[in-house]
């Protein structure tokens, strides 16, 4: 998400990046020129995106693992947004098959979301 920016709506592998801070600044020049790169060389190439990967733990300082103590001690609520925004969640270890998939494979190229 950091190379993408802030963006309204549903995000996927089409959508522009236009970054906002110097890590997604960063994120991004490093998937241009890893683009580039691989086009100049006939390099194949596939940059997955992971968003909001979370994992079955209460333990850390994410909002995951806030969340995920926050269920398991039964809270019917937890403020975390005003409910505008979309946000995509993914299990860690169905992050870790698909990110596995994907790269045992050479049909799906570029750049994909999990």
């Amino acid at each position: 998400m950091h190379e993408i920016g802030f963006f309204e709506g549903s995000i996927d592998e089409n959508t522009p990046c236009h970054p906002v801070t110097p890590y997604g600044i960063a994120k991004n020049a490093l998937h241009e020129l890893c683009n580039m790169l691989c086009k100049r060389n006939g390099v194949k190439l596939q940059w997955l995106r992971g968003y909001y990967i979370v994992g079955n733990t209460r333990y850390g300082n994410s909002i995951f693992s806030k969340l995920f103590a926050a269920a398991e001690d039964g809270q019917a609520k937890f403020p975390f947004t005003m409910g505008q925004n979309q946000y995509d969640f993914v299990d860690y270890a169905d992050f870790c098959h698909d990110v596995a998939m994907a790269v045992s494979q050479e049909n799906v190229l570029g750049t994909n979301l999990f």
